[in-house]
C-alpha cells in the first residue's frame, strides 16, 4: 500500500509546515483536521495527557499497532503522536509530562496566539522510524487552570503565534513555524486513572489549587530531598491530602489525586 504520508527523502518544507521537536535527517507529515472528538485524560500519577478513540489498555494498543507514527513498538517511548496510515490525519496524543518545573515560572496564557483546528504537520524520522521526545519543562499556573509542557524554554512562551487546537481544552502551541509546547485548560477536569470513561463531576477550584501545589512542589530536585527525609515536603503533602475532602466537590478526581500523593508518602517516608 502506498504511504502518502511518507518521505524517505530529505523533507522540503511548506511555507505553512509546523515542525515538531527532534533530530532527524527526514520527516514524516500528517495532518490536524479539526478537533479529535474524545476528551483528554490527565494521568496524575504517570504524569501524562491521553487523548485517543481508546477506553482500556488493550484497545490502546490495538490503536497503536493500527496507526503510524512516533514510535517502532508498543509501548512507545517518549511522547506518543499517532495517525491514520491512509490519510495522515491525526487520531491520538500521549504527552508525558517531566519532572522539571520551569524556573522562569512563566506560564502561557493563550491571549495573542491564533487559533486552528486544521495544520499540516511533520516529525523529524529516520527513514521510517520517528520518536518524538518529550518535553523538557513544566509549568502549571498558580490557580492550577493552565498545565504546559515546555520542549524548550518558557520564555519562548512569550512569542507564541499559533495555537492548535487538539481538543477544546488541549492544544499544541507553536512559534515562528516550530511546535514548543502544549497546553492544557483546567487539567483537574481530566484527572484520571485508567483509559476508561469517567462521568463529569464538574469543576473543583479546591482541587484545582492543590493540583497546582502538588505540581510545583513535587519535581525531581524534590525527590532527592524526599530521599534525605526532608520534613517540610511531607508536611505539606500531608497538608494537600487534608484539603482534599473527598465529601465535597469532585470527589472521583480528588480520591486520584490523593492516592498519588500518599503513593509518594508511602515510598519515600
Amino acid at each position: 500500500m502506498e504511504e502518502r504520508w511518507l518521505l524517505l527523502s530529505r523533507f522540503v518544507r511548506g511555507a505553512d509546515m509546523l515542525i515538531l521537536p527532534g533530530d532527524a535527517t527526514n520527516s514524516i507529515e500528517f495532518r490536524l483536521e479539526g478537533p479529535l472528538p474524545q476528551l483528554p485524560k490527565f494521568f496524575v500519577s504517570s504524569l501524562s495527557v491521553s487523548v485517543g478513540p481508546y477506553y482500556s489498555a488493550s484497545e490502546h494498543e490495538s490503536h497503536f499497532l493500527e496507526t503510524a507514527g512516533s514510535g517502532q513498538w508498543y509501548p512507545g517511548e517518549g511522547d506518543e503522536v499517532r495517525f491514520d496510515p491512509s490519510t495522515g490525519v491525526l487520531s491520538s496524543l500521549i504527552l508525558r509530562l517531566p519532572d522539571n518545573n520551569s524556573a522562569e515560572g512563566y506560564c502561557w496564557s493563550g491571549s495573542s496566539a491564533s487559533r486552528s483546528s486544521q495544520a499540516d504537520l511533520s516529525i523529524p524520522a529516520e527513514g521510517r522510524v520517528c520518536n518524538m521526545p518529550s518535553a523538557s519543562l513544566r509549568c502549571i499556573s498558580p490557580s492550577g487552570d493552565l498545565l504546559a509542557g515546555l520542549w524548550r524554554t518558557s520564555l519562548e512562551f512569550k512569542s507564541i503565534d499559533q495555537e492548535l487546537v487538539v481538543t477544546p481544552s488541549l492544544s499544541l502551541v507553536a512559534s515562528r513555524g516550530s511546535v514548543v509546547g502544549w497546553s492544557l485548560s483546567n487539567p483537574e477536569r481530566y484527572i484520571a486513572d485508567s483509559f476508561e470513561s469517567t462521568p463529569d463531576e464538574g469543576p473543583d477550584s479546591t482541587l484545582a489549587n492543590v493540583l497546582a501545589r502538588y505540581l510545583s512542589l513535587v519535581d525531581e530536585a524534590a525527590a532527592d530531598q524526599m530521599l534525605d527525609g526532608d520534613t517540610f515536603i511531607r508536611s505539606e503533602l500531608l497538608r494537600m491530602i487534608e484539603d482534599l475532602d473527598v465529601r465535597q466537590g469532585a470527589a472521583g478526581r480528588r480520591l486520584i489525586l490523593i492516592d498519588a500523593i500518599q503513593e509518594l508518602l508511602d515510598f519515600y517516608y
